[in-house]
């Protein structure tokens, strides 16, 4: 059986909440732009820092799987599968 590190586990994470959002209406996903690396541990109740889901979030974002809306005023980069406009 494959060990499942805390990465495997973000990877993971990500990518549901990836098809749960393109499977949402579009007129939905407008009000509510993308998600945080707070938001997705939340969500899906991961056991991970901050940083680590931070790091591979952005790896996820260097790779083509999100796009990144880095946050002014302090607030969060968000990740989200719809371009910037």
């Amino acid at each position: 059986m494959a060990k499942h590190t805390t990465r495997d586990k973000i990877w993971n994470a990500a990518i549901e909440y990836r098809r749960e959002w393109e499977d949402t209406d579009f007129a939905e996903r407008r009000n509510r732009y993308g998600f945080t690396t707070g938001e997705l541990i939340d969500m899906k109740d991961l056991e991970a820092s901050q940083k680590t889901v931070s790091d591979c979030l952005m790896t996820m974002a260097d790779m083509g799987y999100f796009y990144t809306v880095a946050g002014s005023g302090g607030k969060a980069t968000q990740y989200t599968t719809d371009p910037p406009s």
